[in-house]
């Protein structure tokens, strides 16, 4: 997940082949026409609701949140 001024994206990313499973933005045209704004709550949850659902159709069963690259 990333959050800057003006947007959020966030990606489902498969760490061990280093594939990108699914990916959602704000700005996206299915999201930025219905957004007020592009890094508030309600994107943020708009993102994820997306996000999640592309994650689902994808097959992704277990997913873990890293914050970071400390290995």
């Amino acid at each position: 997940m990333f959050r800057s001024n003006k947007n959020i994206y966030a990606q489902v990313i498969d760490d061990c082949t280093g594939v990108t499973l699914a990916a959602a933005s704000t700005v996206e045209k299915e999201l930025k026409s219905s957004l007020k704004s592009g890094s508030t709550r309600e994107a943020a949850i708009a993102v994820g609701n997306l996000l999640g659902g592309r994650a689902v159709a994808k097959g992704v069963g277990v997913k873990v949140y890293d914050r970071g690259s400390d290995i």
